[in-house]
């Protein structure tokens, strides 16, 4: 923790630094650093404020790019926060830019988080084509860009009922993510997890479960909900109270979506009625149980 204390402390003195040169660009930059390891480091929530600042700060002074990329990382961010909505809007602004402004590793990730929303809202019909999105991305060659892209290709397979597809996509996630630095892994571990139980396929979950190495409290939290997932796949008994205790930790980390599902999974459990905190989640995320 001391390591990642202190390189937070540098990122907020380069910060500062900028800051007194004046900077637009400088600034911005750092405020985008700072931004992604206060979100590994803290939750969405602290993340989301600093990415914040920094596209209020390019839209003011008219810096159009780093607007676009600042916009793009963010959306991460309001995918776990359950800002569903206002994740909408920022990608339809993103997807409106004219042809050749928007990076296509932005125009990915717009589109892959797009896609989780639409699809945990039943509205397949929103998404994008997996074949165009898994095309774009492999031409990206940045792997923040395939690895999500053929989590999200995966998801829309298996909500065609293509198993066997989405087990290839799975299958190429984890070798993509293999022997890389953790994050890639980790930012799409409980989604991998959970299509790849759905897919019917233990082998892969166990897989990735076993080689995850977190550093940070976000990737130490989604392995955790993947191992909870894991267990009661093996019906491993006190399935139940694991899933309330990973629901106040999801509560507190500000992972809306996740704490939803972990509040149903311990509902169905323990045979026990839907809460109000239950429902109250699922109506700010326009999903249905």
């Amino acid at each position: 923790m001391k390591d990642l204390d202190g390189g937070i402390a540098d990122l907020q003195e380069a910060l500062r630094r900028a800051e007194e040169g004046g900077r637009v660009a400088d600034i911005v930059s750092s405020l985008n650093y700072l931004a992604e390891w206060r979100w590994a480091t803290e939750g969405p929530a602290a993340g989301l404020a600093e990415w914040e600042r920094a596209l209020e700060l390019a839209e003011h002074r008219n810096v159009h790019s780093q607007a676009m990329y600042t916009k793009g990382a963010a959306l991460w961010v309001l995918l776990e926060a359950g800002q569903w909505d206002r994740l909408l809007a920022w990608s339809d602004e993103l997807l409106a830019l004219p042809p050749g402004r928007l990076d296509p590793a932005v125009w990915v990730i717009a589109q892959v988080t797009r896609a989780h929303v639409f699809l945990a809202r039943g509205q397949r019909s929103e998404v994008v084509d997996p074949a165009e999105l898994l095309e774009v991305a492999e031409r990206t060659q940045e792997l923040a860009a395939r690895a999500p892209a053929l989590i999200a290709a995966a998801a829309i397979a298996l909500a065609e009922g293509e198993v066997e597809v989405a087990v290839e996509r799975l299958e190429a996630f984890e070798s993509v993510t293999e022997g890389v630095a953790t994050e890639y892994r980790a930012v799409e571990l409980v989604r991998a997890v959970r299509l790849s139980l759905a897919a019917g396929r233990v082998d892969i979950a166990e897989r990735l479960v076993a080689l995850s190495d977190p550093l940070v409290l976000r990737d130490r939290i989604r392995l955790d909900v993947a191992e909870a997932m894991l267990a009661e796949a093996r019906s491993a008994s006190g399935a139940a109270e694991t899933w309330a205790v990973m629901a106040k930790r999801l509560r507190a980390y500000g992972d809306q979506f996740e704490e939803a599902k972990a509040l149903i999974a311990k509902t169905r459990l323990a045979g026990e009625e839907s809460s109000a905190r239950t429902q109250q989640l699922l109506q700010l995320l326009g999903v249905t149980a």
